[in-house]
């Protein structure tokens, strides 16, 4: 076995579980980046207005989370409703509650809430996977360059 040693802490084995880890953490800041680009898109490119709680859901999954149920009017007159994005409890607004609201202009059934946090949060999820990212790619590097050498070397 080329650097011998446990199959799993060889360089050839590291490299896998850096190139794994590196992906996995990797798929986790594009998700990120796509929610963090597209909402702030939106807010660029969108119409503002005003929207109002109409009502609070509990939302599926685990935990104490809840959405927003805004509904705003578009400049066409019509009336148009969506599910803000999942957050805790205090964090929802009253029922009657005004909210500004970002859509676009051409399909009015895509709108965000325009806050800061919203598109916060996308950011520090992003940032929250970058070291698992880094070090997978640390550790990728580091173990593909010592095979590297293993094999140059013979041994």
């Amino acid at each position: 076995m080329l650097g011998g040693g446990h199959p799993i802490t060889s360089p050839k084995g590291l490299v896998a579980w850096g190139a794994f880890f590196a992906l996995i953490w990797g798929l986790f800041a594009a998700l990120f980046l796509i929610d963090l680009f597209s909402d702030n898109a939106l807010a660029f490119r969108g119409v503002e207005t005003t929207g109002t709680v109409v009502a609070v859901q509990r939302a599926h999954g685990k935990g104490q989370r809840y959405q927003p149920i805004i509904e705003f009017r578009g400049a066409n007159g019509l009336s148009y409703t969506f599910e803000g994005e999942r957050v805790q409890q205090h964090q929802t607004g009253e029922i009657g509650e005004k909210v500004a609201v970002v859509y676009l202009s051409d399909d009015p059934d895509k709108a965000i809430i325009n806050d800061t946090r919203t598109r916060f949060n996308s950011l520090f999820g992003f940032m929250a996977t970058l070291p698992g990212l880094l070090i997978g790619l640390f550790v990728l590097g580091v173990n593909f360059l010592k095979l590297r050498d293993e094999r140059e070397t013979g041994q």
